[in-house]
């Protein structure tokens, strides 16, 4: 396998394949779709993914004050946590543990695009944030921001059959890689977090401005929340 080139996914049988979807179902990582099928074949969002690994790998103790733990002073007030996701959507709080975990981030122009397809390289790099998977090539520089994590993914067999990294994961696909790691142990990577004056770093390419909370004793300013780095 050549550094920094996409290695081959693994092909699986009808048999793996229905194994994974029952693994997931069994072990309630992804959740079934409202008519009460799996529907391997569907997309999965970037969404669904985040609020599967969440729910399947954190806690309840991560959801208390998550959005406090956020923000960059407890007076702080925001009601957005990326341009496009609302601080009150029902799946806020599990994004909210995501970017505080180091699991995601956002785009470049601030949203986080919920509802669209997530791609192999994006659903690669955070199952490695969440197991804590390496690669030989952590450590060269120039690499793509997803290369050393589907290369680790690779290296475990984990991968989905794709063309490149860019393709759009089934629930089938999704369910094969969680499958595939099942008897992974978890070294999860501490998240990168933090605070210098009135900004919060927690990770990179995102930037929400918050609001000022009217009910503080004294004048707070407005704050800026900027997460960095992919999905």
């Amino acid at each position: 396998m050549a550094l920094g080139h996409t290695p081959l996914a693994f092909a699986t049988t009808p048999a793996e394949k229905n194994l994974a979807t029952e693994y997931v179902r069994e072990m309630h990582l992804i959740a079934d779709l409202p008519d009460g099928t799996f529907s391997p074949s569907l997309p999965i969002s970037r969404m669904e993914f985040a609020v599967s690994l969440v729910d399947g790998f954190y806690g309840m103790e991560h959801f208390d004050a998550c959005f406090g733990n956020i923000a960059p002073r407890p007076t702080t007030t925001y009601t957005h946590l990326f341009n496009d996701v609302k601080k009150d959507a029902w799946f806020a709080k599990h994004l909210c543990v995501a970017m505080f975990t180091g699991m995601l981030k956002g785009d470049s122009d601030g949203n986080f695009r919920p509802h669209a397809g997530i791609t192999v390289a994006e659903a690669s790099k955070m199952l490695s944030q969440v197991y804590g998977l390496t690669y030989p090539s952590q450590t060269v520089s120039g690499l793509p921001w997803y290369a050393t994590s589907v290369e680790a993914l690779g290296q475990r067999k984990a991968l989905p059959t794709y063309k490149n990294v860019n393709q759009i994961l089934t629930r089938g696909d999704a369910a094969w890689m969680l499958y595939a790691l099942k008897n992974q142990e978890r070294f999860p990577q501490r998240r990168i977090i933090g605070i210098k004056g009135d900004t919060i770093t927690v990770a990179k390419a995102l930037t929400v401005t918050t609001e000022a909370n009217p009910n503080a004793p004294t004048s707070t300013p407005v704050f800026t929340v900027t997460v960095h780095g992919r999905p």
